[in-house]
């Protein structure tokens, strides 16, 4: 039995497929013949081609929903349909099926073309000729091509398991260039009595792995997230370096760099900007880092930036208030109990002062939001001072002029 959910998926993408190609095999010339029966379903292959292309969803909800589709199609939403060989044959001739062009195959003097380029291959290729052609000349041709013979037949069969191994190789780098990441699929003959029949044993159960016939390597594409290319310019720019740690192959790694902007052409994909490690899992990178995006998105990234530069750019702002009142109110206190004997601020004003430049400065300061700016600052290192060399100067400029005022 087919899955179900396998099943309505591949059926909706042929539905949609055929209506388009029924379509435009309606507004054209083409010799294709349409499907016009339904054949025994209660459902022709124009309805569901209307359906699918235009998005009708009331023509849907009239059919009674997928449920309804799916009893007019005779399909089973949980079982999908039975593999029958007659089943299969109607649905054909009602719906039509996907066909694709099959890739024209080598031939295998176009195999050995290839697999000759190698320089070893031609240099044992020469060995064999020149040995086949000595020994022919000293042994006669009933003895003399012994040697030279089996050296060229071990050349050949050499030269079928390279380029074979070779045409792979070559067809997983191709992939992984385009940032496909490489899937092979293969098949074995398992013996039915051997399959556990209760679900759950089935469920604990997973097929051997040794005998397996190869059946096609398929390339899997994982785009990459919308701004994430946006979000590694803006980090860049803002001088954090973006560091890719990855478990795929070579070639792909390099191809995701590229398509997100980390590496900006292929000169760069060298050593030592991409490093090829030994151990490498999500809990390895987990473990080394300091903090953990857990919603899975890079561009999350730009506003963690953005927001811890805010509250530090907000902390300095807030100290430099701070500083500035306080001190102009305690050298004016200073100056005046020294000039005239008497403090122009008691003490229960200077508290009142304090405490409201503790709450409306602080939450005027605090609750600033970040700004886009905040991204063209070069990163702050550990060891640098909270109060910059910039916020003495304002200091004491704002200082002179309270003490003014």
């Amino acid at each position: 039995m087919i899955r179900a959910h396998a099943q309505v998926i591949r059926a909706a993408l042929l539905f949609k497929l055929a209506g388009e190609q029924q379509i435009g095999a309606f507004g054209s010339s083409s010799s294709t013949t349409p499907a016009t029966s339904a054949g025994n379903f209660d459902i022709d292959l124009e309805k569901l081609v209307s359906m699918t292309r235009n998005q009708n969803m009331s023509n849907l909800q009239q059919l009674g929903g997928v449920k309804g589709v799916a009893e007019k199609l005779k399909s089973n939403l949980e079982q999908g349909i039975e593999e029958d060989e007659k089943e299969v044959t109607d649905r054909k001739n009602a719906f039509g099926s996907n066909t694709y062009p099959k890739k024209k195959g080598k031939s295998f003097y176009m195999f050995l073309w290839e697999a000759w380029q190698d320089l070893t291959l031609i240099i044992l290729i020469i060995a064999a000729v020149t040995s086949l052609a000595l020994g022919i000349k000293t042994e006669g041709l009933k003895e003399g091509w012994l040697d030279g013979g089996s050296i060229a037949f071990a050349v050949l069969l050499v030269i079928m398991v390279t380029e074979g191994e070779e045409f792979f190789r070559l067809a997983i780098d191709a992939m992984a260039k385009n940032s496909l990441r490489c899937v092979a699929i293969a098949c074995r003959t398992q013996e039915l009595n051997k399959v556990p029949k209760e679900q759950e044993d089935l469920d604990k159960w997973d097929l051997p792995e040794d005998e397996l016939t190869l059946l096609a390597i398929v390339g899997i594409k994982d785009p990459c997230r919308p701004g994430v290319r946006e979000a590694v310019r803006i980090c860049t720019s803002a001088g954090v370096k973006v560091r890719m740690v990855t478990g795929d192959n070579l070639q792909t790694a390099k191809a995701i760099a590229l398509e997100c902007g980390i590496l900006s052409s292929d000169t760069e994909a060298v050593e030592p900007t991409i490093i090829e490690g030994k151990v490498f899992r999500t809990e390895v990178a987990k473990e080394s880092s300091d903090i953990i995006i857990l919603d899975d998105n890079f561009a999350s990234v730009v506003k963690v930036v953005r927001w811890g530069r805010s509250v530090y750019a907000n902390i300095q702002k807030f100290i430099q208030f701070q500083l500035t009142v306080n001190v102009a109110a305690l050298i004016i206190n200073v100056v005046a109990a020294m000039s005239s004997g008497d403090v122009p601020l008691k003490a229960v004003q200077l508290l009142w002062v304090n405490l409201i430049m503790d709450t409306l400065g602080a939450l005027a300061l605090a609750t600033e939001p970040p700004t886009d700016h905040l991204m063209h600052r070069t990163p702050v290192g550990r060891r640098e001072p909270l109060i910059t060399n910039i916020m003495w100067r304002n200091l004491l400029v704002q200082v002179s002029f309270f003490r003014r005022c």
